[in-house]
């Protein structure tokens, strides 16, 4: 820092943090000498390595050497400020920042993409560019970066093999790469190279020293993704970077806040947005709205707005913030102080006016959720037409027949299922009509059990349902009507007429298909014109009972609270019973709790005294078919589930419950899944071990005695009492 303590007047001062010798702050904050009060900087000294920077408990960051040259490109070399900064200004970014910050740049490398014709003798190549096409070509095409280290990377290749590089030129004087060849290729062309990752900003007043005008810094791209060079696992995306965020532990970048208050916080608490070219407006969250570059101290928030009372920081260190303690959250959620210590509760929140705007709507603010939830069987619940029937369940016709190329599988077909052409049929119909798998119109389920429907004037389901892991059909249930499923297979389901003499719905909306966003967390139109904590239902927030009894609205055989009616039809009672016409399923009312039946216990039907009913092998069975073979004869009190879809139940009778340890989403993850395609934070042993100890195994305490159809059976949810 020779040139940048303050011993050279004419330039920035980093040490200090001021523009030249002046009383006006760098935007980048300062370094500091090391006495200042409630200092924190980044050590950029060279004394630390670059390693495993706070949070990076995902990453690897083991040295590497990423270009052969037997020097260390990304982690374990020291932490200096070329780390950050390239002297010679290589990469054309703003700020001489580095284009390629701890070695990032290498894993960006491009192979194979086509190149994009500008002329007859100059190509480019555009951001999303692959062997077929040449990209987004309305976006500034790429930088490529050049020299030795980048050389083994660096080549443009025909069908025919690799291009003379004395052939071409490449021109980087634009602040992009354009290729000029020395003749007119005809000829597609493929380009290999390294990406230089680009920061663009604006400066104003250019280290000006004039209080009335200050040098003014606008962020326009990619000062995030500069940032996650070294803190991967704190950006949110992996938008042309291989970076990821981890959920419950980042506040996600790129989101984009209200125009107004982004200029408001801008000029009065010097926080920085930057630029969103779908409002045309500096209001995009990045790394350095909160945080600053070099470092903070006590002076510099006060310089910067903050008031004399509370320019202090609790926890010894700001980590960098430009507001201390949590005044940078406070900014944009003033309703809350720091963590959320005033959790809404059922009694103060407020969404009875709003309506269903389907899960999509989320994705903007919650996009690491989204995308985890995509994977999740919530998501897929119900599918789309031919396409979203599992494979096993269908096989070619050739040849076709009345233009059908494809039938559904012999495997497991009886005459109850089979239609005249050994196909399956609509339920409804008495002639039993040949149904083809290119009929389908909607499909329920695709782990276990799936289910399909075709659309008439209503939706109509099969007379088969496909086991998917033993691959052969099976007879499910009694429900006639997918609207029977829809309940808890559909968000925002609605009936909108019913026949008065069969009972049979004959309309009904439904907002989106598939266990969505608003099934737990209620209709969201509200909460997307407005965010806040009140306006939408989070079980987060809730006691472990309400949280549990939330899933139990599906997960259950058993009566709803708000109509007091019980299972018929062989499926949960939000299935068998749907709300009344022109009423909707508000999966997050407290209304629609269930009672979660158990034998001896809660038994609203039969009375608590009464318990064979429900039983396996039952002398004196209840009619009602989803009330049947619930449970095993008692062993030390406890009633083991012997049905699929009544985990609720099954789990109220364990210690886990009882007293109020855990609820099912302290094990079961909505947003995700983990290594292995379960919906569990984690796998099942680790979970357990985590309290246990060892102690306990899923095996012993979870054995698979539920049973859903023919040889599918589930995990028992009692936990044996525990």
């Amino acid at each position: 820092m020779a040139c940048h303590d303050g011993t050279v007047t004419t330039t920035y001062n980093v040490l200090d943090g001021k523009i030249q010798n002046s009383n006006n702050f760098t935007n980048g904050g300062l370094f500091g000498r090391g006495n200042e009060n409630f200092l924190s900087a980044h050590n950029a000294s060279g004394i630390v390595e670059v390693a495993s920077v706070p949070g990076e408990v995902y990453t690897d960051t083991s040295p590497q050497d990423l270009n052969g040259d037997g020097v260390i490109d990304r982690w374990g070399f020291p932490f200096t400020c070329t780390s950050c900064h390239e002297p010679h200004g290589a990469g054309g970014n703003a700020r001489l920042l580095s284009p390629n910050p701890n070695g990032q740049a290498y894993l960006n490398k491009k192979e194979g993409v086509l190149m994009a014709g500008l002329s007859s003798t100059e190509f480019t190549v555009y951001p999303g560019a692959f062997v077929n096409s040449v990209g987004e070509t309305t976006y500034t095409p790429y930088r490529w970066l050049t020299g030795y280290e980048y050389e083994p990377f660096t080549k443009i290749v025909t069908d025919q093999g690799v291009i003379d590089p004395t052939s071409y030129t490449i021109d980087n004087s634009r602040g992009y790469t354009l290729i000029k060849f020395t003749y007119a290729p005809t000829v597609p062309l493929y380009a290999y190279f390294v990406p230089a990752i680009r920061v663009v900003m604006d400066i104003e007043n250019y280290l000006s020293t004039d209080p009335g005008k200050p040098e003014k810094i606008s962020y326009i791209s990619g000062i995030s993704e500069f940032c996650a060079s070294c803190h991967p696992s704190y950006y949110k995306t992996t938008v042309d970077l291989q970076t990821y965020f981890y959920e419950n532990y980042r506040h996600p970048v790129d989101l984009t806040v209200y125009p107004e208050q982004a200029s408001v916080l801008a000029q009065t608490y010097n926080i920085k947005f930057e630029y969103d070219p779908t409002t045309g407006t500096f209001s995009k969250i990045n790394c350095l709205t909160c945080h600053t570059a070099h470092g903070v101290n006590q002076d510099y928030w006060l310089k910067t707005g903050t008031v004399p009372e509370e320019a202090y920081e609790n926890t010894g260190s700001s980590a960098l913030k430009r507001l201390p303690n949590m005044k940078s959250c406070v900014l944009c959620h003033p309703d809350k102080t720091g963590y959320f210590m005033e959790s809404p509760t059922p009694t103060n929140y407020y969404q009875g006016s709003s309506q269903y705007v389907g899960s999509l709507a989320c994705k903007s603010c919650h996009q690491n959720y989204y995308e985890g939830w995509q994977k999740t069987a919530h998501a897929r619940t119900i599918g789309f037409g031919f396409n979203s029937i599992v494979a096993d369940a269908v096989y070619p016709l050739e040849p076709s027949v009345n233009g059908f190329r494809y039938r559904f599988t012999y495997s497991g077909l009886n005459d109850k299922m089979a239609s005249a052409g050994n196909l399956l049929y609509r339920l409804i119909d008495s002639t039993r009509a040949d149904v083809y798998p290119e009929q389908v119109t909607l499909s329920v389920g695709f782990k276990w059990l799936q289910s399909y429907a075709v659309y008439d004037t209503t939706y109509n389901l099969l007379s088969g349902s496909f086991n998917v892991p033993a691959k052969k059909f099976t007879v499910f249930s009694g429900v006639y009507d997918l609207n029977s499923c829809l309940g808890c297979h559909g968000t925002g389901f609605k009936v909108t007429s019913v026949n008065n003499q069969t009972y049979e719905v004959t309309g009904f909306e439904l907002v989106e298909r598939g266990v969505g966003c608003e099934a737990c967390h209620g209709p969201g139109k509200n909460h997307t014109e407005n965010p806040n904590h009140y306006n939408i239902y989070n079980p987060k927030y809730q006691t472990p009972e309400l949280r549990s009894s939330l899933c139990g609205q599906c997960h259950s055989k058993g009566v709803s609270l708000l109509y007091q009616q019980q299972t018929v039809m062989g499926l949960t009672y939000r299935e068998d019973f749907l709300a009344p016409v022109d009423q909707r399923v508000y999966p997050w009312s407290v209304d629609w709790y269930t009672y979660g039946l158990i034998p001896g216990l809660n038994d609203p039907i039969y009375g608590t005294d009464n318990l064979g009913p429900y039983l396996v092998g039952s002398s004196n069975p209840t009619p009602i078919l989803s009330l049947q073979n619930l449970f095993y004869p008692a062993v030390d009190s406890i009633y083991r589930d012997a049905r699929a879809q009544n985990e609720y139940p099954a789990f109220r009778q364990s210690l886990h419950y009882k007293t109020g340890s855990l609820a099912c989403n302290d094990c079961h993850n909505s947003h995700g899944t983990n290594l292995l395609g379960e919906s569990l934070k984690t796998t099942q042993g680790q979970l357990c071990s985590s309290c246990h100890d060892g102690t306990r195994l899923p095996a012993v305490d979870m054995p698979k005695t539920a049973s859903l159809i023919d040889s599918i059976y589930l995990s028992s949810h009692t936990f044996g009492g525990y």
